[in-house]
């Protein structure tokens, strides 16, 4: 489901890709950027993994806030 916040979003993403293998190599395509607003953004897109043993792939929906170190991802929902 849906992660709220960009330290939950890192925190899914290591879970999730320990090491190069479980990562492989990501490509993101198709992506449309949205302001929404002075420090906000919306991205949609697709998204697949190229890995040894499968190609696992799908569409995200990305919301980003500028903050003083720069964009984090502060809410990610992607299947």
């Amino acid at each position: 489901g849906p992660n709220y916040g960009w330290q939950k979003t890192l925190d899914n993403y290591k879970k999730s890709y320990p090491n190069k293998e479980k990562m492989g190599i990501l490509e993101f395509s198709d992506m449309k950027v949205k302001p929404l607003g002075k420090n906000y953004a919306q991205v949609l897109g697709k998204w697949k993994l190229k890995r040894a043993t499968d190609e696992p792939n799908g569409i995200y929906t990305l919301i980003f806030q500028k903050f003083r170190v720069g964009w984090k991802i502060i809410s990610d929902h992607t299947n």
